[in-house]
């Protein structure tokens, strides 16, 4: 008697509110196991198979005795036995399922008619309770996988006429070829144009100053200072025209050889000749 006892009570506490007292001595209330609402005997061996086997650890032979439990008596009346399948599949890490259990059994609870034994409330208040921490923390449930797409059937090739008999090759394109400098040419003259403003300029101060000497003559004092201006700014007039004249032979050679260019790119004749009369172009046109 003493060692049935402490093994009792070893269930109880590992039953934790899922004590016996649950689903085999609930005192005459409607909904318990007690009496006739038990039917079988052999929901009543299951029941206490699965007592046994939480009292050691054997979760997975708890789960299997109560199951087969709630299928001999079926869900109106051992719907109590959803609280203790939650503790169990909750025990073995299977958060999903110890949901539904609790769902199933606080389900039943609220359909029941007025106040709930106090051992009943209990009950219920603690799978509330454990439910919302399962539901806090379980990862959301795997889908399944998405068949891929069948695979598109080959469609028959489509006939096609024979392919026209080759033509003659088309006639080689050639390269472009060279044109005649025009931009280079007009920017040419037109820096030649402007550099000719210093020669004038400095021409026209010459004039002055050579103005300036004849009118003092040469007995007056300030003539000798009066020729040397004036010699001074003839050296820079003549200066001067070395840009000018630097200018205008680029821009004239420029020309010249893009013309040479072109000429020969069209396959006539011509080379560049040296006369009197200067530089000039010689072929056929």
């Amino acid at each position: 008697m003493t060692g049935r006892r402490t093994t009792r009570r070893r269930t109880t506490r590992a039953l934790g509110p899922a004590w016996l007292a649950l689903a085999l001595v609930a005192g005459g209330a409607r909904t318990s196991f007690a009496q006739d609402d038990l039917g079988r005997e052999a929901a009543r061996d299951l029941y206490g198979r699965g007592l046994a086997c939480f009292d050691r650890g054997d979760h997975e032979c708890a789960i299997e005795a109560w199951s087969a439990a709630l299928r001999e008596l079926g869900d109106e009346r051992g719907y109590r036995i959803h609280y203790n399948l939650g503790l169990a599949q909750e025990a073995a890490g299977r958060t999903h399922l110890a949901i539904d259990h609790y769902d199933r059994f606080l389900g039943a609870v609220a359909r029941e008619e007025g106040a709930l034994p106090p051992s009943l409330e209990e009950r219920r208040q603690d799978a509330a309770e454990r439910r919302r921490k399962l539901e806090a923390t379980r990862a959301p449930e795997p889908k399944p996988p998405v068949p891929p797409p069948p695979a598109p059937t080959a469609s028959p090739p489509i006939p096609t006429a024979a392919p026209p008999a080759p033509g003659p090759p088309p006639p080689a394109a050639h390269a472009e070829g060279a044109t005649f400098p025009t931009a280079v040419v007009l920017i040419g003259v037109g820096l030649t144009g402007a550099s000719l403003a210093l020669p004038l300029v400095l021409r026209g101060e010459a004039t002055s100053r050579g103005d300036e000497a004849r009118a003092l003559g040469a007995g007056h004092t300030g003539y000798p200072e009066a020729v040397e201006a004036f010699e001074s700014a003839r050296t820079a007039h003549d200066v001067s025209w070395i840009l000018p004249v630097a200018l205008a032979t680029a821009t004239v050679t420029v020309a010249v050889v893009g013309l040479v260019l072109v000429v020969g790119e069209d396959g006539e004749e011509a080379r560049l000749g040296a006369g009197p009369g200067g530089a000039h172009l010689v072929g056929s046109f």
